[in-house]
Parts: C-alpha cells; sequence; structure tokens
C-alpha cells in the first residue's frame, strides 16, 4: 500500500488499528517503539475524524448540487414568466407613464440573474397597483405568486453560495484530517518494520509493502 489516495490512507489506518488492538503481545512491542496505547487511541481518533470530514464535505456538495438543480429547473421558467408580464404591463400602464418608468423595464436586463433581480424590482412595485392587470387575465394572487417565486429563487441562489462556501471549509478541514491521518500511519509504519522486520506477515497485516522491507 502506498497511501497515494484517501482511500489508501483509511485502508492502512483501519489495518494498522485492527490488527494491533486484536494482539497484546503487538501491543507490547510497538509500544517500547513508542506506540503505546495512547499513540493507538490518537490513530483512532485521526481515523474517525477523518471520516467525519469526507462525509461532511459529502454532504455539503450534495446540498449544493440539489439546490443549483432547483435553480436551473426554475430560473428559466421565472425569466419567461416575468417577461410575459412585462408585456402586458406595458400594455396596462401605457398612459402612466411615471409609473412604467418606476418598474424599470424600459429594456430587459443581459444574463440571467440581472434579469431575475430586475424581475424582483418590477413585482415589488407591481403589486402595490395591481388592478390594471386584471383586465388582461393577470390577478394581484398570479403577481402575488410570482413575486414569491422570485423571491424563493433568489433565496435559494444566496443559500447555494453558502453551500459552497461550506463545502469549500470542509474541503480543507478533510485534507488537514487525512494530511494527521497520513502522518500517524507512516509513523506506525516505521515501528512496525523496525519491531517486525524479520516477521513479514505481520507487517503484511499492517498494510506494509514487504518488498520494502530492508
Amino acid at each position: 500500500m502506498k497511501l497515494k489516495s484517501n482511500v489508501e490512507i483509511l485502508e492502512a489506518a483501519a489495518l494498522a488499528i485492527d490488527n494491533i488492538q486484536k494482539d497484546p503481545e503487538l501491543q507490547k512491542k510497538m509500544a517500547v517503539l513508542g506506540f503505546p496505547q495512547k499513540r493507538i487511541q490518537d490513530g483512532i481518533a485521526l481515523q474517525q475524524y477523518a471520516l467525519m470530514t469526507q462525509y461532511t464535505q459529502g454532504t455539503y456538495y450534495n446540498e449544493q448540487w440539489a439546490i443549483s438543480q432547483q435553480i436551473n429547473k426554475e430560473v428559466d421558467v421565472t425569466i419567461t414568466q416575468f417577461k410575459n408580464h412585462v408585456k402586458v404591463a406595458r400594455i396596462a400602464f401605457r398612459d402612466e407613464g411615471e409609473f412604467l418608468h418606476a418598474l424599470k423595464i424600459d429594456k430587459f436586463a443581459n444574463g440571467s440573474w440581472p434579469l431575475v433581480r430586475q424581475a424582483q424590482h418590477f413585482y415589488s412595485h407591481l403589486v402595490l397597483n395591481a388592478t390594471a392587470m386584471d383586465a388582461y387575465g393577470i390577478s394581484q394572487a398570479i403577481l402575488e405568486q410570482a413575486k414569491a417565486s422570485v423571491d424563493a429563487l433568489l433565496d435559494n441562489k444566496r443559500e447555494r453560495t453558502r453551500k459552497k462556501g461550506q463545502a469549500e471549509d470542509s474541503t480543507k478541514d478533510k485534507q488537514k484530517a487525512f494530511a494527521e491521518l497520513k502522518a500517524w500511519v507512516v509513523e506506525f509504519w516505521k515501528a512496525a518494520r523496525f519491531a517486525f522486520r524479520d516477521k513479514p506477515q505481520i507487517l503484511e497485516s499492517f498494510g506494509i509493502l514487504v518488498s520494502s522491507v530492508k
């Protein structure tokens, strides 16, 4: 085993910990070479922490992915609905220049998220004077629902950003945890190679490549 991946590090730690715990004689020899029971317990704690960070990282990235999938489904629908409502509003308020100007729909913004933010401003103002839209089949309830959808979409975008930050932090925690666990395994192997230099089967049980033993 070469400890080149997190899987190999976990496997090596598990072999070392499981085998040393099963045999009091092995424990005695390793204790003399700087691996008393406390060092074994340290290894167990590092192993458990590495597993926890791996799970936590996976959870955050999965949550971020799920939010992205939801956003991708909703953003185009929201923008299409917004553009349709803008067309109606331009007709409904064609004689109310001041109010029409306040809606900020002289032209559509460029890009999906600028359009969504434009939609939020549009609906926030429009719901205050929505009766003119009734004649065109767009009730206040429809506009309020559209506003709620836009608000929820922007909330999801903020939540995705938060999850992304958590995922990035958890990745750093995971990298540090696995580096510490690997260092523990390397030290364990050094002691084991000396203690059991004439017992290749024991070395193999710890995940050590016998061919590398001098």
